[in-house]
């Protein structure tokens, strides 16, 4: 029987990616215990996603992955200003405030999100440029 795409993907690709991942990773200043924990998230949900969608993922156009994984982008800005808003709206005594430091980092992740967004709007520009001239079956894995 043969393996399903995914199947092959997580037991070959997978791997490299991590090991890319976290050469990334190397120069980003955080505990490694999050970053460990960041990995380890990750290739969960990967194992799950393949589990549950099997080989879906990889039927679609790299330009729609592209378009989604910006979609995802915007999601992470959105759900930190409404962790944003409902921290400035919490009912604390008089004597109580929210750190500052707090709902600056929200907004650090807002931005770090924008990041990510403007970094794939510049891979989709490679990929426009480069495969716009494969047939589409190419195009997929």
């Amino acid at each position: 029987m043969q393996k399903k795409i995914s199947e092959t993907a997580i037991e070959i690709d997978l791997p490299d990616f991590i090991e890319a991942l976290k050469n990334e990773l190397a120069d980003i200043g955080a505990p490694p215990e999050v970053k460990v924990s960041f990995l380890y998230g990750l290739q969960n949900r990967l194992h799950q996603g393949a589990n549950e969608y099997g080989d879906l993922s990889f039927q679609r156009w790299i330009f729609d992955i592209m378009r989604e994984s910006q979609q995802e982008a915007l999601d992470i800005a959105g759900w930190n200003w409404i962790a944003w808003t409902l921290l400035r709206h919490l009912d604390y005594p008089a004597t109580d405030s929210i750190p500052e430091d707090l709902m600056r980092r929200l907004v650090l992740a807002g931005g770090m999100a924008f990041e990510v967004f403007r970094e794939l709007e510049a891979v989709a520009e490679v990929y426009k440029k480069h495969l716009s001239g494969l047939p589409p079956a190419k195009l997929r894995r």
